[in-house]
């Protein structure tokens, strides 16, 4: 007994540890559908009539949670043709295989879309055969070829033949095809929105008929009534030198404008007492104004006054520099060797003879082809040479700088310590050289300071002037003395009767002083002649200051020969884009970078270098070209 009652209990256990799973029972009606179930009262599982096959109507679910149907309606395959249906069943409407545009064949239904299956269609538009009601079929489906992707012919076309060739109506008024015109529709096209200046279009054959317009750019006739400044090789007479450049590149651009870009433009400019040079971009040297020094007879024939524009001079190879002194001038060639012409009283042309004047250039003698800079005083010269300076001339007050008052007829080698020198400038009866190290040295003429030494003893031999220091450049005046120092501030010393020095005041200073409101970005200036000085700022603007008896500062004030003056930098009027800039006795030049050339000033001697100005002018006036 007690041996089946084990055994039972044994066997109920094991039957429990077989069967721990959760048993899931269906049942539908609660609302909750059942995997098993496509729906359960309100819940369709997203279904709706169009997703079981129809096109309308409202989808239910069943008692049995099955789909029901009845409220949905309309379906392919029901028999009943539907607006949506192309066709159902045998079918298809009022359509045949030739309502659709074929000529013959059997329509069908597809009977699982419902739409029209035209396999058993022959024929139709497009096929390049005109049958029943086409007008024309020219065997393709383009439009605007006459022959419409509907076959019907296009207005403005005329169609003909099996497959149908379709040519435009001209003369029917209507613009098709080929045709740019058609009869008086000419598209509104004119002579004039055809290229022409003047006259009346016309169609001819339902092409435009050009012959009664005239005038047009291109045509070789320079019509200046319509603006045109050229036509082709028709430049009316105008010459690169009407635009202020020099050369013989000017032509004429596709729209009739003169083209100067092949023109050579000036690049830099020398302003001497009375004369003017500057260098255009080919390396060919132009000057002009005073001819000679007043008073004195040239050498050889014939006798010239003043030139009022520029004249090439002829050195027969490229010059590199040019500079203007008193009453000569020099130039440095292509070849590093040096040549100088004009005044000669004091050998200052360095060629070792002794002629009042002489206009044909004169090799310096003894420097070879080494020169990389030369500066031009009054009435003596100084170069550097093969990273030596030279000076000869005249050597009263020590300018030359070899220790003597004696004057050099050739050129005297100065020593000078530290670095090697790089540039230089001559004033009057001093001058001043910058070295690598942007040390500055001076000697000669001290009366009003112009050293920089603190003393009005002229020095015959080089001193550094140690109160100034990187220094890039120098300039030096008839009596005084600027430097553009590495910083691009600018600084002055020496005479100051007519504010030279920049500083708002009229008092000469032994010592360097900074130039007022030139800022510490200055480009560069000119080495100035006499009682002014010109110099760039960084934004290409020129300015000026110091003595404007004869407008030379350019701001349209002074002029009239009384003693005005400025003791502060003042604006040189009109000018932008300054690239270089020249200051003579009382005349100042400026290159801009547009190639052309302004000078204002004194024209005394024709140095403004345009022949339509005969007088003096406190505004720049526009140099003219060869």
């Amino acid at each position: 007994m007690l041996t089946r009652l084990a055994f039972l209990m044994l066997s109920l256990f094991v039957l429990s540890a077989c069967d721990d799973g959760v048993k899931t029972i269906d049942s539908c009606g609660d609302d909750i559908r059942d995997p098993s179930e496509a729906c359960d009262g309100p819940d369709l599982g997203g279904a709706d009539c169009t997703t079981a096959g129809f096109y309308t109507g409202t989808l239910a679910c069943g008692a049995d949670c099955r789909f029901d149907t009845g409220g949905c309606a309309g379906r392919c395959g029901d028999n009943i043709l539907d607006d949506v249906e192309q066709c159902e069943g045998n079918s298809t409407g009022a359509n045949t295989c030739q309502t659709l545009g074929y000529t013959s064949g059997q329509l069908n239904c597809d009977p699982l879309s419902c739409t029209f299956d035209t396999s058993g269609c022959v024929g139709g538009c497009g096929d390049g055969s005109r049958q029943g009601d086409e007008q024309c079929d020219d065997g393709n489906t383009e439009s605007d070829d006459g022959c419409s992707p509907g076959c019907l012919i296009e207005e403005g076309w005329t169609c003909s033949g099996n497959p149908s060739f379709c040519i435009t109506d001209c003369g029917d008024g209507n613009i098709v095809g080929d045709e740019t015109c058609d009869g008086t529709n000419l598209d509104g096209e004119s002579c004039e929105t055809r290229g022409f200046y003047t006259g009346s279009l016309a169609c001819n054959q339902c092409s435009f008929d050009e012959t009664d317009c005239s005038g047009t750019c291109g045509d070789g006739i320079l019509d200046n009534a319509f603006g045109e400044e050229c036509d082709g090789a028709e430049l009316g007479g105008a010459l690169c030198s009407d635009l202020g450049l020099t050369g013989s590149g000017l032509v004429c651009d596709g729209s009739c404008r003169l083209d100067a870009s092949a023109c050579t433009r000036w690049v830099s400019v020398s302003c001497g007492t009375s004369h003017t040079c500057a260098l255009d971009s080919a390396g060919s040297l132009w000057c002009w104004g005073a001819s000679l020094p007043a008073g004195v007879e040239p050498t050889e024939p014939p006798p010239l006054d003043n030139i009022m524009v520029p004249v090439l001079i002829n050195l027969g190879m490229p010059v590199d520099q040019v500079v203007t002194g008193g009453l000569h001038t020099c130039a440095i060639l292509s070849n590093q060797s040096l040549w100088c012409w004009g005044g000669n009283t004091d050998f200052q042309l360095g060629a070792g003879i002794l002629d009042a004047a002489t206009r044909t250039p004169q090799p310096v003698s003894g420097l070879g082809s080494g020169v990389s800079a030369v500066a031009a005083g009054t009435a003596h010269t100084c170069a550097i040479a093969s990273g030596q300076v030279y000076c000869w001339g005249a050597a009263g007050n020590g300018q030359i700088g070899n220790g003597t008052t004696v004057t050099a007829q050739l050129p005297q080698s100065i020593s000078l310590p530290g670095a090697a020198p790089t540039t230089l400038s001559t004033g009057a009866s001093h001058t001043c050289v910058v070295n690598a190290s942007g040390n500055l040295f001076c000697w000669g003429g001290s009366f009003n300071g112009q050293l920089g030494l603190s003393t009005t003893e002229d020095q015959l031999s080089p001193s550094q002037v140690a109160s100034i220091d990187s220094i890039q450049q120098i300039y030096s005046g008839y009596i005084h003395t600027c430097a553009l120092k590495l910083d691009g501030t600018i600084w002055c010393w020496g005479s100051n009767f007519h504010g030279q020095l920049g500083n708002g005041t009229t008092v000469d200073s032994w010592m360097p002083i900074q130039v007022s409101s030139m800022g510490t970005a200055v480009l560069g200036g000119a080495a100035p002649r006499y009682n002014h000085n010109c110099f760039i700022k960084g934004d290409q603007t020129a300015w000026c200051w110091g003595l404007n008896q004869y407008g030379q500062l350019g701001n349209g004030t002074g002029g009239g020969g009384g003693y005005l003056k400025s003791a502060v930098p003042v604006a040189v009027s009109t000018l932008s884009g300054v690239i270089s800039i020249g200051a003579g006795e009382n005349h100042s030049c400026a290159v801009l970078s547009d190639g052309t050339l302004w000078c204002w000033g004194s024209n005394q001697y024709g140095q403004l270098g345009n022949p339509t100005v005969l007088t003096d002018t406190n505004l720049p006036v526009q140099v003219v070209g060869e």
